[in-house]
């Protein structure tokens, strides 16, 4: 039996679209079989400082570096790691996370010649996701395969092979669209009485042939007492839907797959051929995008939710501009407690790696006027609200901000957001943006350690105020 570190060697069996692992040695075991745990707390090796440097790498910092020792500080940096792929954040790194990271060799589980109930579960999986597998799953992996695999490794940041590692299965199980129960609503009986003073009922109101003398006797109904009649309340789903839009899903064709895609151009996201009523891989991909931007499921369906929210954006986007209204009960200012309506888009693809650091000291008497976002160099940074760019920092020797990009809204309101990487092509100071349009990619440019969004919200060009309930409510942190 082979060994990595101190850890036995297991089988890697792909089971029903799941990584298993099996303990034990397998008949002709190879260089390239790896342990089902590669490593977890309490190690101490080489292995796990290769696998702290690739977490540095990868914008995540363990506490205490790349020391060599599995410690708190990087079970919970893997977990973020993980977190952030989409998969279990169990904190240990298995097989399939130490193949996204890089410390083992990506090796193919299936690959062009495979044939079986193995790659049809994995082509079933990839049909579910939108993306089109000629000659569908009839459990042969040929270049068509191969070609539909290479693409979701595209949009996992995976190195598109077009084979299968351990690393692709678990992103694809983990992008599985969830089946969501329809919830059976229950009635519940509620009978209540509430007291009233007599003099608060005018004898007219209530009129003695409501309440029959033969069916109540006089002496159980106090004067001052009104029978309130046993109310049926029905519980429902909290999530809001649209019951009026239909669901439409990879493969639908029609005048309603044309309508999604004028909108999706609306905001910006034009699939090849535009509107042309065909809902194939391109039109998929830009509702995942949208969805992502949006904090919804990414599952590339476009269900009533995505659908209304879809319509909502494009609405917004093409209101007239009028002066923003004052704060009240229903429509909270920027700053206030109900985030969620604040930010139309998430600044970044939905992550909950913020930093509360609002108003902590810093260098020449400064304070922190906003929330570092730590998400991996190079993550898109989106507009919020739809505005215009009005000013754009470049970085230079000293700069503190680095890369930044200022997006005003009517009334005055600002966002901040520095140390970008790069600012995306065509945005330029005076741009009018859509909401959720790209405006960058996350980096360390300026006073930075190590890549993150740093942002600010500034209320009609005022004070800055936290915007970490902000976006950790719209995040649904």
């Amino acid at each position: 039996m082979l060994t990595l570190g101190r850890r036995p060697v297991g089988a890697i069996l792909l089971v029903g679209g799941l990584l298993l692992f099996a303990g034990g040695s397998t008949p002709s075991a190879t260089a390239d079989t790896v342990p089902a745990v590669v490593a977890q707390r309490g190690d101490h090796s080489r292995t796990v400082t290769a696998i702290q440097r690739a977490l540095i790498a990868a914008g995540i910092t363990p506490a205490g570096g790349a020391d060599g020792w599995y410690g708190p500080g990087t079970t919970a940096a893997v977990a973020e790691y993980q977190r952030r792929r989409g998969l279990p954040s169990t904190g240990v790194v298995d097989r399939a996370t130490a193949t996204l990271l890089g410390v083992v060799p990506a090796t193919p589980l299936l690959a062009i010649g495979k044939r079986g109930p193995e790659v049809v579960t994995m082509q079933q999986q990839l049909l579910a996701l939108g993306i089109t597998v000629r000659g569908g799953a009839d459990g042969v992996y040929g270049r068509y395969t191969a070609a539909a695999v290479k693409y979701f490794q595209q949009t996992r940041r995976v190195r598109p092979s077009g084979a299968l590692d351990a690393g692709t299965a678990a992103l694809l199980v983990a992008a599985q669209p969830a089946v969501t129960p329809t919830p059976t609503p229950t009635t519940i009986q509620i009978q209540t009485t509430t007291t009233v003073p007599a003099s608060t009922v005018p004898a007219s109101t209530v009129p003695a042939s409501t309440v029959p003398a033969s069916t109540v006797p006089a002496s159980t109904v106090p004067a001052s007492t009104v029978p309130v009649t046993t109310v049926p309340v029905t519980t429902v789903p909290s999530t809001p839907t649209a019951p009026d839009l239909a669901q439409l899903a990879p493969g639908a064709r029609g005048s309603e797959v044309a309508s999604l895609q004028r909108l999706l151009i609306a905001v910006g996201l034009t699939p090849r051929g535009g509107a042309d009523g065909i809902y194939g891989v391109s039109t998929t991909a830009m509702v995942r995008t949208f969805q992502t931007r949006t904090g919804l499921a990414a599952t590339g369906i476009a269900d009533p939710l995505t659908r209304s929210s879809l319509a909502a954006a494009v609405q917004a986007l093409t209101a007239p501009t009028a002066p923003a209204p004052a704060a009240t009960a229903a429509s909270p200012a920027v700053g206030g407690h109900h985030g969620a309506a604040d930010l139309q888009f998430l600044p970044l693809p939905r992550t909950c790696a913020i930093r509360s650091s609002f108003g902590a000291p810093r260098s020449g008497g400064r304070r922190h006027q906003g929330i570092d976002m730590m998400v991996p160099r190079g993550t898109p940074i989106y507009a919020s609200r739809a505005g215009t760019i009005t000013k754009i920092n470049v970085d230079y020797p000293g700069s503190l901000a680095g890369n930044a990009v200022y997006l005003t809204l009517p009334d005055g309101t600002y966002f901040f957001h520095a140390h970008l990487d790069r600012v995306a092509p065509g945005i330029t100071r005076g741009s009018h943006v859509a909401a959720g349009a790209l405006l960058g990619y996350v980096g360390s440019t300026g006073n930075a350690r190590g890549p993150h969004l740093h942002l600010e919200i500034h209320p009609r060009g005022g004070t800055a105020v936290d915007p970490y309930p902000i976006v950790r409510s719209a995040s649904g942190c």
